[in-house]
């Protein structure tokens, strides 16, 4: 029988940010000129970030939950320089 609340597993990685990054972000996702892959995961980080379920995060980005798993472990491994 499968779990009736089907939100998605709850991960062990944790996305945490600073001001600072939240406002590179969120430039990031303003400016046309950005590439959007970069937007794409700007998004997800700001969602995660937030509290958003990875399972949720990847169906709005439209990335693969595996795919953001990993952009989201960079990200805590190297900071915005990371996600690039």
């Amino acid at each position: 029988m499968r779990n009736q609340n089907m939100q998605g597993r709850i991960s062990s990685i944790r996305i945490k940010i600073t001001g600072e990054q939240q406002d590179i972000l969120n430039s990031w996702l303003r400016k046309s000129t950005t590439p959007v892959g970069l937007a794409k995961r700007a998004r997800a980080i700001l969602m995660l970030a937030s509290g958003e379920r990875f399972s949720k995060t990847s169906l709005y980005v439209g990335m693969g939950e595996r795919h953001l798993r990993k952009w989201a472990r960079r990200f805590i491994e190297q900071g915005i320089e990371g996600l690039s």
